[in-house]
């Protein structure tokens, strides 16, 4: 007899949900933008719940406005991206197997945080944005 090798999904899809702490009762918006670019220092990981970048990383980026036609899995349920925060949360439906890794570019009235992170791909997840006088991310 033959023996299948068989691996069964973890999810097939779930949301991935950035809440933003803040002691200021400040407005956020925010925008999400297409890397054009490999990683090579960085693995699939360091995308799952998020990885802040600085002014000078940001310079290095290839980024374009994002086409949700190139990510056909997830038509007609990318949430705007170009928006106001409800609630201090950002909530992403996700599908198992991707893996897009996008920059999200959270606004404030004083200053602007860039985040790396897989919004679309992976399982159930939640990351909480820290803003602070230094901006921090706790992974749940």
């Amino acid at each position: 007899m033959n023996q299948v090798l068989a691996v069964a999904q973890a999810c097939g899809s779930g949301v991935f949900t950035l809440e933003i702490k803040s002691d200021k009762n400040e407005r956020l918006a925010y925008e999400i933008l297409q890397i054009q670019q490999e990683f090579e220092n960085l693995v699939y990981s360091d995308f799952y719940q998020g990885y802040l970048i600085n002014q000078d990383k940001l310079k290095t980026l290839k980024k374009e406005p994002i086409e949700v036609d190139r990510i056909p899995s997830l038509k007609n349920q990318v949430p705007v991206s170009n928006s106001n925060v409800k609630e201090n949360t950002i909530a992403f439906k996700t599908i198992e197997t991707g893996y897009y890794v996008h920059l999200l570019k959270i606004k404030t009235k004083k200053k602007e945080i860039y985040m790396l992170a897989n919004l679309f791909g992976g399982c159930n997840r939640k990351t909480t944005m820290v803003l602070d006088e230094k901006v921090y991310l706790i992974k749940h």
